[in-house]
């Protein structure tokens, strides 16, 4: 979430310097790059030890984790919004508005369901 919200603070910093764009483009491929990493990371962990999922949703601060996905992701979405949309065009429109639902989703089922669980 860091390293997207620096993105996207570079990116829209009112001064039109080329490196500020190229520093804040490098951050934004750091960032995707990191949160693939971490949720592939996340994603083995609880289908090599499924017994710890429950244990997990059930610990009042580990599940709280399950919300830094949506977060780290809206980061993503608003830097495909910013960058990647008025170089590539209406694909990557799509592709914003698509991991937009997804977004919505993920937070919502994160909103609802951990109280529940916890």
């Amino acid at each position: 979430m860091g390293t997207g919200v620096v993105s996207v603070l570079l990116a829209i910093q009112p001064y039109t310097a080329e490196w500020l764009r190229l520093l804040s483009t490098i951050v934004f491929v750091l960032n995707i790059v990191l949160f693939i990493a971490i949720f592939v990371a996340s994603c083995l962990r609880y289908i090599l030890y499924p017994e710890i999922w429950w244990m997990m949703l059930r610990h009042p601060v580990q599940s709280l984790f399950l919300g830094t996905c949506p977060m780290g992701l809206s980061t993503i979405i608003n830097m495909v919004v910013l960058v990647c949309v008025p170089a590539w065009g209406e694909w990557a429109k799509t592709l914003a508005v698509s991991l937009w639902i997804v977004d919505v989703v993920l937070s919502v089922l994160c909103s609802m369901l951990l109280p529940i669980f916890m």
